[in-house]
């Protein structure tokens, strides 16, 4: 029991907006999407990356070397993402999450090093290292704590390495750059997470909803049993299936003697009681395969 609360509140603490119950449905929504966008970004960058070493950067350059890293390990992603689109895990658990912020810490270290080996005077923070930032938080969904530890990880990985490879920027402002837009890319990463949760608990609703309207429009509104039309509907399947692999199938009839009776002495709120604990009684003493409804 203890385990249970504490995995409650693991999941609070990892989701706070979205009910316990519904945490595996979202946890399976998010990994699908993400993998999708992975796979899409994956395959253009392992030709852009590619196209980049080998034509315009000089050889043998550490910039090169980072553009053949960066094909190689999109190349990666690809393969994966791919295999994921076409054997979908039945269960998402932290590995999968790994996963998903993996590709975002990879892109990020090329950024970073991209930034690092640009071999030209700093003036301003590098076009890529900006697109990066905001290219994982309004293309990618992650939670607040995902993208807090990749954020925080990429900015505190510049603001250091910065002063080694650049040490004129400690008399700048680049430092305080990096850190602005590592925390305004993850206040929209975040903002863009709860329009994706908000659409998911939306999706959710609709599905609640069409599943109860489904639900009454099959079930008896007074014994919650199947009604006619659902029957009528179940008979023809099963006659379908008994003639297509020549087997045989049971329908009982059942009736209440004298229930009339009820009704006229007792009046039709006991004999509508009648009918539910009969209904109650019906739905105990059937198999689970088995299909029970009210004919009337």
């Amino acid at each position: 029991m203890k385990n249970i609360k504490l995995s409650s509140y693991i999941s609070y603490f990892k989701y706070p907006s979205i009910p316990v119950n519904i945490i595996p449905d979202y946890r399976y929504y998010k990994f699908i999407k993400n993998n999708f966008r992975i796979l899409v970004v994956s395959i253009v960058l392992v030709f852009e990356q590619f196209i980049l070493g080998l034509f315009v950067a000089e050889p043998g350059s550490g910039l090169g070397l980072v553009y053949f890293v960066s094909s190689a390990g999109m190349g990666l992603f690809t393969i994966v993402s791919i295999l994921f689109t076409l054997h979908k895990p039945e269960k998402i658990n932290i590995l999968h999450e790994f996963y998903e912020m993996s590709f975002a810490l990879f892109g990020m270290s090329v950024a970073v090093g991209r930034f690092l080996l640009i071999e030209t005077e700093l003036y301003s923070v590098p076009t890529i290292y900006i697109a990066v930032l905001y290219g994982v938080s309004v293309i990618f969904v992650f939670t607040w704590w995902q993208g807090l530890f990749a954020y925080f990880t990429m900015t505190l990985t510049t603001v250091l390495l910065l002063p080694v490879f650049y040490p004129q920027v400690l008399a700048s402002n680049f430092v305080s750059d990096v850190i602005t837009n590592g925390f305004i890319s993850w206040v929209i990463m975040h903002m863009n997470s709860r329009r994706f949760i908000n659409s998911f608990l939306d999706k959710k609703k609709i599905e609640l909803i069409n599943q109860e309207l489904l639900e009454q429009s099959i079930r008896d509104g007074l014994t919650g049993l199947y009604n006619r039309r659902r029957l009528d509907e179940v008979l023809s399947e099963v006659s379908s299936k008994a003639d297509r692999y020549d087997s045989d199938f049971a329908v009982m009839i059942m009736d209440i003697d004298f229930f009339k009776n009820v009704n006229d002495l007792h009046g039709h709120h006991a004999g509508d009681a009648v009918l539910i604990e009969f209904a109650k009684i019906l739905e105990e003493n059937v198999r689970e395969v088995d299909i029970c409804g009210r004919w009337g």
